[in-house]
C-alpha cells in the first residue's frame, strides 16, 4: 500500500510539476502532452506511463477522455513494436568526465554534485535518494551513514558515504550539507537566482531533468543512459 501510495503521489506530482513548467492547466489536453512528454522526451517505459495515467485519473477523474486514452493506446502500440534495447551502466569514467564539466561555484551546482556522486556511491533509486532528510543522515568517524528506506522494504537501510570513497563523494555531500542546514529535505529545489526552497523536495522529474542535463554537459548520450544507469555503473 506504501508503494502505491508513493506511484500515485509520484504522478500526480510528475503532471503538475509539467503544467506549471509549460504553463498549462490542469486539462485532458495538457495531459495528453503529459505523456507524449514522459514517451518522446524521457524515454519512460511503458508500465511508468501506464502508472503515471492511472495515478492522474484516479485523482481527477474528469481528465479522462476518448482522446486521453487513444493517446495511450498509440504510445502502447509504438512500445509493442519497439526492439528490446538496454541501457548503458554510466560507468565511474563516464561519472568522472561529468564532475568535470561540472562547477561548484552556485548552489545548484553544489547539490547537482552532491546528487549524482551521492547516487553512484551508494548505488541508489532515484525514489530512494529523494526521499531523504537531512536528519536521516549520521556524521560518522568515517563519513556519513544515510538512512534509506529502498524499494519493497518496510525498514531503512544503512549506506554510506565514507570520506575515502571515490568522485569526492564525501567532499560534495559534505558542501551540500552546509548549504541545507540540519533540518527538512535533503535534496530541494534550487529556484531562479540560485535560491534554495527549503520547502519543495526535487520531485522524480526534477531529478530527471538534472540528470539528462549533465550528460549533455558532459557530451554522453542522454537517450543511452536513464538514471538507474548510476546503480548499474556502481
Amino acid at each position: 500500500q506504501a508503494i502505491a501510495k508513493q506511484a500515485y503521489e509520484t504522478a500526480v506530482r510528475g503532471y503538475e510539476d509539467f503544467c506549471i513548467e509549460t504553463n498549462q492547466p490542469l486539462t485532458e489536453e495538457s495531459l495528453r502532452y503529459y505523456l507524449i512528454y514522459l514517451e518522446s522526451d524521457l524515454g519512460r517505459a511503458l508500465s511508468t506511463i501506464r502508472q503515471h495515467y492511472s495515478g492522474v485519473i484516479a485523482w481527477n477523474p474528469s481528465l479522462k477522455s476518448q482522446r486521453v486514452q487513444a493517446v495511450m493506446r498509440t504510445i502502447a502500440k509504438r512500445h509493442a513494436l519497439k526492439p528490446t534495447k538496454g541501457k548503458k551502466a554510466l560507468t565511474r569514467e563516464l561519472a568522472e568526465r561529468i564532475l568535470t564539466v561540472l562547477p561548484s561555484e552556485t548552489k545548484r551546482e553544489l547539490r547537482d554534485r552532491a546528487l549524482i556522486t551521492t547516487a553512484w556511491v551508494t548505488a541508489s533509486r532515484k525514489f530512494e535518494l529523494l526521499g531523504l532528510d537531512v536528519s536521516h543522515i549520521v556524521s560518522t568517524k568515517e563519513g556519513y551513514a544515510l538512512q534509506v528506506l529502498e524499494k519493497g522494504a518496510t525498514e531503512a537501510r544503512t549506506k554510506y558515504v565514507n570520506q575515502d570513497f571515490i568522485l569526492q563523494a564525501h567532499s560534495n555531500l559534505t558542501a551540500w550539507l552546509d548549504i541545507v542546514g540540519d533540518s527538512g529535505p535533503l535534496w530541494c529545489r534550487v529556484r531562479r537566482g540560485d535560491n534554495l526552497d527549503r520547502s519543495s523536495r526535487l520531485s522524480p522529474s526534477g531529478f530527471d531533468k538534472i540528470f539528462k542535463r549533465l550528460l549533455g554537459l558532459a557530451d554522453i548520450d542522454p537517450k543511452e543512459y536513464s538514471p538507474h544507469c548510476l546503480r548499474a555503473g556502481f
